[in-house]
């Protein structure tokens, strides 16, 4: 666990990309095939359609101003890792229940709530990690159920 945001820590043993003050468009469409992109507190107040090209293994948007995200992040097929943690999102697109290899999803201190989020989280059958602390959550989702790969 990381001490100073709670978040589990993650272990990369690829080259992390670390993208600050860039447009963000930019930065999807010139990082599309890098396996790491980092874009932590890049002042990110919204994520590109261009992510949809992404090629990315890890995708990493810690600490920006997001509130919600476009649906073409569901078109990203090789991405194991996101963490979306310490942003506002309110909801998740079903988009999210595209993401056939994910793995680990960070969503840790955002404001999301129960109806918000997709049922369609429960389609990813390889995620072993979701973290939902320090949410405006009073109850975990039906679709978590689902998950039966889910360690934490």
């Amino acid at each position: 666990i990381n001490a100073e945001y709670g978040t589990p820590t993650r272990q990369t043993t690829s080259v992390s990309l670390k993208i600050m003050g860039q447009d963000a468009s930019k930065a999807f469409s010139k990082q599309a095939k890098a396996e790491v992109l980092d874009m932590t507190r890049a002042n990110l107040s919204e994520v590109p359609a261009s992510v949809g090209k992404c090629k990315c293994r890890e995708l990493v948007l810690l600490e920006n101003d997001l509130t919600d995200l476009p649906d073409e992040i569901g078109n990203m097929p090789n991405l194991e890792i996101l963490d979306l943690s310490k942003n506002r999102l309110t909801s998740l697109p079903s988009a999210l229940g595209r993401l056939k290899q994910l793995k680990q999803l960070f969503l840790a201190h955002n404001k999301l709530f129960l109806k918000p989020i997709t049922p369609d989280l429960g389609k990813l059958n390889r995620l072993s990690k979701l973290d939902l602390s320090f949410n405006q959550l009073d109850e975990l989702p039906q679709c978590i159920a689902q998950l039966g790969t889910l360690q934490y």
